[in-house]
């Protein structure tokens, strides 16, 4: 049924851009559901990593999903651990 009113473009279109949000939100939740002294003893900021991937997204595609892939591999371990 969506495929007779999009058609398969528009559903591709709508994939790539609907999957890059749907990270970039991923990775801002995660970002909030950590709590605020494990970002203070870590010395990272939680604003800066919930809003620049936001950010990248806006001004490329890509960018966004690159800086949630960034915030999950290596901030998001930092944040844990101090904890």
């Amino acid at each position: 049924m969506t495929a007779q009113i999009f058609g398969v473009d528009g559903i591709i279109v709508a994939l790539i851009i609907l999957l890059p949000l749907a990270f970039v939100i991923y990775g801002a939740v995660d970002a909030v559901s950590l709590p605020a002294q494990a970002w203070r003893t870590s010395g990272e900021s939680k604003v800066m990593w919930m809003s620049l991937p936001f950010v990248g997204l806006v001004f490329c595609v890509i960018a966004g999903p690159i800086l949630t892939g960034i915030y999950l591999a290596v901030i998001r371990p930092r944040v844990t651990a101090a904890r």
